[in-house]
Order: C-alpha cells, then structure tokens, then sequence
C-alpha cells in the first residue's frame, strides 16, 4: 500500500482555509478595477482595433456614438494566468457568503463589479453549491488554456510555473473526487497520476516535498470525515475542500 513516507508540515494549510476568508476582496485586482473605471470616464476605443481615439468627454454625441461598454470580467480581472486565479478566489468569496447565508453587502461598493457579483451569485443560487463548485474549478481549467501570453517569455514561464502547476494540480484533485466517489483506493488514484504530478515548486506548495500524493491524502481523509452525511453533502464537501487546496496554491 502507497504510504506517505515522510513528515510534512502538519496538517498542511488548515490554518490557511481560516486565512482565505480573511483574505477577502484583495486578491482581487483593484488597480483593475480603479483604471477600467477612470476609463470608462475618460478614454474610449474608436472603430480601429489597432488604434486609441480620445474624444472631447465635452461631445455627448460623438462620445454616444463611440463608446463601447468594457466587458464587466475584462475590467475586474487580468487575462492572463494570474487573473484566473483571482476570479476563482472571487467566487470562493462569493460561495463562501452564499453558503453562510449572506448576502452580496460589504464585498464591493464599486458601481462596475457590483451589477456583476451579484449575477454571479444569482448563479450559484440557481445550480447550487455542487454544481457552482464544480463549474468554478472547470472555469479555471478552461481560462487557463485561453488565457493571453505574456509579451516577456520570463514572465509568461513565472505564470505558467505557478498558475499553470496549480491548473494540473486542479485536474488531479477534481479526478481525485471523482475516484473516491467510485471507491477507488488511494493506491490507485496515485499510480494514475504520478506520472504527471505537476512541479509545485513555485507554488504556495513550494516547501513541501511531495505536496500532490499529500493533498490527495487530504481529499481522503475529507471523505472519511464526511461518514454519515448524504451524497449531496459528501459531494459537497469533497469539491468545496478540492476547491481550495487549488485555490491555497496559487496564492
């Protein structure tokens, strides 16, 4: 039987799941949100997609005729890798005040995010947390691989190292809720991926040797703790707890 051999840090990260709920908007990019909303005040894109046309903000009509209303996730997150991440860490938020009973109030005051947050979490309302759960991580699977390069090949190997790593690690534990919802052995669910165990080294997971094997420990040890409870739940508390250990490492 696969035995975790040596002695990590103990009880990797459960301090941190305390620490993603204190970390709350910030990781979200307010310099983003900031500039996107001066320039929907000030700067406006002509009918040219090589080229930027200011017009005089004095010109109602020519302004009318010419602004084009920035896409709400364009504004709020970066498109490359990094921005990825900060959309899941978004919607962890919003989850988490779903599931607590909350509603939207507090998160943001600002007038371009709000009308969107509150869609969102409309959604999470409408699927419910499994199925949001499961979308989120699929999201962030799908925003990877569409996501923009990097101009500075250094900058666009640094993303990738980190975001890109945690997008495997995300597939390994989605397939890791997937086995022990099967009964597959741990043992099993290990062979399977341990020939493309992605490199943590420039994650949250850096220093920890052998974090994957680790963190589908974890995943198991959930699933013993959630004896007694109903499939929904169980399910639950499997992705929810997925979900954040993907989460944990891009940060």
């Amino acid at each position: 039987m696969f035995m975790l051999k040596k002695s990590y840090k103990k009880k990797l990260i459960a301090a941190l799941f305390i620490a993603l709920g204190i970390a709350g908007f910030s990781v979200i990019s307010a310099e983003g949100v900031n500039a996107r909303d001066n320039y929907r005040n000030s700067k406006y894109t002509g009918d040219s997609e090589d080229e930027e046309v200011y017009y005089d903000p004095s010109d109602y009509q020519q302004w009318k005729e010419s602004f084009k209303e920035t896409p709400v996730e364009d504004a709020a997150f970066r498109k490359n890798k990094k921005g990825c991440a900060q959309k899941m860490a978004f919607m962890t938020i919003l989850m988490k005040k779903y599931k607590d009973g909350e509603g939207t109030d507090g998160i943001t005051e600002s007038p371009l995010l709000s009308p969107y947050m509150k869609e969102q979490y409309k959604q999470i309302q409408e699927k419910g947390v499994l199925e949001a759960q499961k979308s989120m991580m699929l999201d962030y699977q799908e925003c990877i691989k569409n996501a923009e390069v990097e101009e500075d090949p250094g900058d666009e190997y640094d993303l990738n190292m980190r975001y890109g790593a945690c997008n495997q690690l995300n597939k390994i534990l989605m397939g890791t809720v997937e086995g022990i919802k099967k009964r597959k052995s741990i043992d099993t669910v290990i062979r399977r991926y341990e020939n493309n165990f992605p490199d943590l080294s420039e994650t949250s997971y850096g220093e920890i040797e052998d974090p994957v094997p680790l963190l589908i420990g974890q995943l198991y040890k959930k699933a013993g703790e959630s004896q007694g409870k109903s499939e929904q739940e169980k399910d639950e508390a499997l992705f929810e707890h997925a979900s954040r250990l993907v989460l944990m490492c891009t940060m």
